[in-house]
């Protein structure tokens, strides 16, 4: 969370869009490349990639939410 809020900060999200936005943009970029890891490795079922990943962004896009309406 405390890098998450770093990103809120550094990029100026005010609002709940702005900040559903950089969370989502965050899960995808930094925990879908490691779930990739996983999926091209381990050989994880494709469902339970999106699973594990649609949990995350919607994690990360709630978070960054209350971080950017908190500022």
């Amino acid at each position: 969370m405390l890098a998450l809020a770093a990103i809120v900060r550094l990029a100026g999200a005010t609002t709940v869009l702005e900040g559903v936005v950089v969370g989502v943009f965050v899960s995808v970029c930094f925990i879908g490349a490691v779930l990739a890891g996983e999926l091209v490795w381990e050989k994880i079922p494709f469902r339970l990639f999106l699973i594990r990943l649609g949990d995350q962004v919607l994690t990360a896009g709630m978070a960054g939410t209350i971080l950017a309406a908190w500022r």
